[in-house]
């Protein structure tokens, strides 16, 4: 998912729904990917830092790991979907 933020910062988002291993190497690629193609210039100030987001239910250990010995900076999101019963 891409969006971008108050200062026209690229904003990265990669979403799982179960525990990824590689999520650092793959929002590296899609980094690696539009810093080459710099796609919405009308949008996005390629002058800024890009934003990496990684959103997923568990973060296998490798990604902090990874993470912490990787040069771009990467925040780790977790979610978790909670059912009830009886809302009415």
């Amino acid at each position: 998912m891409l969006a971008f933020g108050k200062n026209k910062e690229l904003v990265i988002i990669e979403l799982k729904n179960s525990e990824d291993r590689y999520i650092v190497q793959q929002l590296t690629r899609y980094y690696d990917a539009l810093l080459d193609e710099k796609p919405f210039p009308e949008y996005i100030n390629f002058q800024v830092p890009i934003v990496l987001i990684a959103v997923t239910p568990n973060f296998h250990r490798d990604n902090y790991t990874d993470r912490k010995y990787h040069q771009l900076k990467f925040h780790f999101l977790q979610f978790k979907i909670i059912c009830r019963k009886n809302l009415v």
